[in-house]
């Protein structure tokens, strides 16, 4: 048997190839992945992480970020309806760029992808199997945090009567 002499040369046993296996699966099966565009930052939490449908004035690119609704042992999730499906995309955005220290992510593109399987038994019967995933782009961006006293900097005088008014 060949995996019987494969287990018996230099250390390797049964064990061992089971184990990386199971480390290739669930290290290789999660359906995000980036391409570094600028400095990554420090890590951040992903509930800080805005989602901006369009470029802020001033921000700072990090990368461009993919991710799918697919179902991945790192976070094992069934999904059913298109809601929860571009629910888990922005999520699994959000923390790839969070990683990367992104506290902003610009939608840039989402696509619908449909695998459909057949099968045939013996008798000529056929089978069909289709599930339908969610894709997402993004570009991971860093905006510089506001001072209060940078803003009252560029207050006028219309601005100073609301926020008096407020007050």
């Amino acid at each position: 048997m060949i995996i019987g002499r494969f287990s018996n040369r230099k250390g390797f046993s049964m064990k061992k190839i089971v184990s990386l296996f199971i480390i290739i699966i669930i290290a290789g099966c999660y359906p995000v992945s980036h391409i570094l565009i600028g400095d990554v930052r420090p890590p951040v939490s992903p509930l800080q992480v805005k989602l901006y449908l369009d470029y802020p004035t001033e921000y700072e690119k990090i990368a461009l970020v993919d991710a799918g609704s697919n179902f991945a042992l790192k976070d094992p999730d069934i999904l059913f309806t298109w809601q929860s499906k571009s629910n888990k995309v922005i999520e699994r955005l959000k923390i790839a760029a969070s990683e990367l220290g992104a506290n902003g992510i610009v939608i840039v593109g989402t696509d619908n992808k449909v695998h459909q399987s057949l099968s045939m038994d013996g008798e000529g019967g056929v089978t069909s199997n289709s599930y339908i995933e969610k894709f997402g782009k993004a570009v991971a961006i860093y905006v510089e945090a506001v001072s209060y006293t940078h803003l009252r900097a560029h207050e006028t005088r219309h601005d100073l009567v609301c926020r008096l008014l407020l007050e």
